[in-house]
């Protein structure tokens, strides 16, 4: 009868080498911040940064009244349907504010109305019990017949 032939035996391992002693626990340090850098020179909060006052240039003579005013533009063609604007009134031309009046007032505030006087105050009533009826009280139970 046909038997079977037992396998090869497996080729032997190479020898583990050994293994490295574990390290000593080393806790982990933090290292300091680096220091903060030099502050810049520059415009600290609050203060407004210095604003360049435009040169004024010198006023040139004018030669005649009618080369003070700017030559007006020629009527667009539809003048019919919107009106030429009014000219400004010299009462509507108001001197330039102050720079410490502040905003302008348009129209001045109203009075005020003087505090209302005080009531007199009432003297707390005591608290009376509620007027409304109880309720009837259960009738005692019967006997039972014999």
């Amino acid at each position: 009868p046909y038997t079977f032939s037992p396998p090869p035996p497996p080729p032997p391992r190479p020898p583990t080498p050994p293994r490295p002693p574990p390290r000593p626990y080393m806790p982990y340090t933090f290292s300091p911040p680096p220091p903060p850098p030099p502050p810049r020179p520059g415009p600290q909060y609050g203060a407004s940064p210095p604003v360049p006052l435009p040169l004024q240039a010198p006023p040139q003579p004018q030669s005649s009244p009618a080369a003070a005013r700017p030559p007006q533009p020629p009527p667009p063609p539809s003048a019919a349907v919107y009106p030429p604007p009014p000219a400004p009134t010299p009462a509507a031309v108001q001197a330039p504010p102050s720079p410490r009046a502040g905003p302008p007032r348009l129209t001045a505030p109203p009075p005020r109305r003087p505090f209302a006087p005080a009531t007199p105050v009432r003297p707390s009533t005591p608290l009376q019990p509620p007027s409304f009826p109880r309720p009837p009280k259960p009738a005692p139970p019967r006997p039972p017949p014999l």
